[in-house]
């Protein structure tokens, strides 16, 4: 009974494993990672230059998402540019402007959020998303127009809402103190009409 043998073998790991398959730098400070589930990779500190072919363009019909990580501060003209099979855009709340054409012709998208960061989003940016229906802006100052979402016939929604995670009393003057002025701003104006009057008629009586 005892002189069973026992074979041991190792366990798979859990999920599926990706590893890079290509990598590179992007401007100044930043650098990409591709993994071989087609995940891409920003990181570093710095501005996204424009991109030419021999960089990450080489995969722009298989890269299904893109994940741009804290420090990343600007994406640069035709960054993204026709990128066919990219389903899904993380962008860390660092992005302080998004620039033309940078995710222009992405047509499998059909969801972006835009952080609280971001400032300013250029004319065309998304331009030609045809599956684009919803797009969630976080910063209620940021400027833009609808020609950033130019020939995205499918657009239905462009929400522009404060993020969620930032408290609703902590940027703003807090209710009630707003009036607080007004009383002090209408004696004022009456005190300098009565001036006004007392010395017109001062000015009067000389005559």
């Amino acid at each position: 009974a005892y002189g069973a043998s026992v074979t041991f073998i190792p366990l798979e790991p859990q999920g599926s494993q990706s590893s890079v398959i290509a990598r590179g730098a992007c401007g100044n400070g930043l650098t990409w990672a591709l993994s071989n589930e087609y995940v891409l990779t920003i990181s570093g500190k710095g501005e996204i230059v424009a991109i030419a072919s021999g960089t990450w363009k080489n995969y722009d019909d298989r890269v299904k998402q893109i994940v741009i990580e804290n420090g990343v501060t600007k994406i640069g003209v035709n960054a993204f540019y026709q990128f066919s099979a990219l389903e899904k855009v993380t962008m860390a709340n660092t992005v302080t402007e998004i620039e033309r054409y940078s995710f222009a012709g992405c047509v499998a998208l059909t969801y972006v959020e835009i952080p609280a960061s971001v400032e300013i989003l250029w004319w065309d940016a998304f331009r030609g998303c045809t599956h684009l229906e919803q797009v969630d802006i976080r910063n209620l100052r940021m400027k833009f127009d609808m020609r950033a979402f130019r020939d995205c016939n499918n657009l239905k929604q462009v929400n522009v809402a404060e993020a969620e995670q930032k408290p609703a009393q902590t940027t703003k003057t807090p209710v009630g103190t707003e009036w607080n002025l007004v009383p002090v701003i209408v004696v004022s104006v009456v005190i300098f009409v009565a001036g006004l009057t007392v010395a017109a008629i001062i000015w009067l009586r000389k005559k």
